[in-house]
């Protein structure tokens, strides 16, 4: 049947590097937000991202031109299904798409439960073809002290660019009040690893390339008392750190969780 519809397909009988131009030009690399729906049970829905500031770009702007994860992507509502309605086309179509959507698609998650769920739903070989991971640890809706799914680090075997986006406010230089199983504060460096303590484990991935963003709104009060981490220089310290600790080029931590 396949040989059939190559004849009948005047597409799928152009030659092998002009399809792929085609492709190129019909799956421009996407940056796929997943959110809940629900939570008892898990559901999550994928959306196109419109936004056209990046995190970095985010993070790195005047205090007061920065906004918050949410706010920036409150409307990157476009379905991920409705824009992939060309994989419905033919059986052969969707073979020759469906790994390529996968591989250059930035996938966006702002949950642990959200990674944990979509890798335990996704089809081994979907998950093996992500090659971009991006972490939104915003609200502490990442707090990376409990560790991802075991599925986690073993389906993601491909993924070689991991990209993490830290928010922090002024209730994260407040002390003991705010804690959040045992440590919310980025006061100290045990505090800032502890946040991204469970990022750790997936230093078991063979990384080519991490980057992290820290958008940061700490007060002038807060400035004046040492507690600022949005200046390069500050962040820098604690940035190398989780990188080096992903990259393999810095023991991770004895006090982090391990398997």
């Amino acid at each position: 049947m396949s040989s059939d519809l190559t004849k009948s397909s005047k597409f799928l009988t152009l030659p092998p590097d002009v399809r792929a131009q085609i492709w190129d030009q019909v799956l421009t690399p996407w940056t796929i937000h997943f959110r809940h729906v629900s939570l008892n049970p898990i559901r999550f829905c994928a959306s196109l991202c419109i936004v056209p500031e990046s995190d970095k770009q985010n993070a790195s702007a005047p205090k007061a031109a920065r906004k918050t994860n949410n706010l920036r992507h409150r409307a990157c509502q476009a379905s991920v299904s409705r824009a992939l309605r060309i994989l419905l086309t033919c059986r052969l179509i969707y073979t020759a798409l469906s790994k390529l959507v996968f591989i250059s698609a930035d996938i966006v998650l702002s949950s642990r439960l959200l990674l944990n769920s979509l890798v335990g739903r996704l089809k081994p070989w979907q998950a093996a073809t992500i090659r971009r991971l991006t972490l939104c640890d915003t609200e502490y809706a990442l707090y990376w002290g409990t560790l991802p799914g075991a599925l986690v680090a073993t389906r993601l075997v491909n993924v070689r660019h991991l990209r993490i986006y830290v928010e922090l406010s002024d209730e994260h230089y407040q002390g003991d009040e705010y804690d959040v199983s045992g440590s919310q504060t980025v006061l100290t460096q045990s505090d800032r690893d502890a946040r991204l303590a469970g990022i750790s484990a997936l230093r078991v991935l063979k990384l080519e390339r991490v980057e992290i963003w820290i958008a940061d709104w700490t007060d002038e009060d807060e400035e004046e008392e040492g507690g600022e981490w949005s200046s390069a220089e500050q962040q820098a310290i604690w940035i190398e750190r989780v990188k080096g600790i992903l990259l393999g080029t810095i023991e991770s931590p004895a006090r982090f969780p391990q398997r």
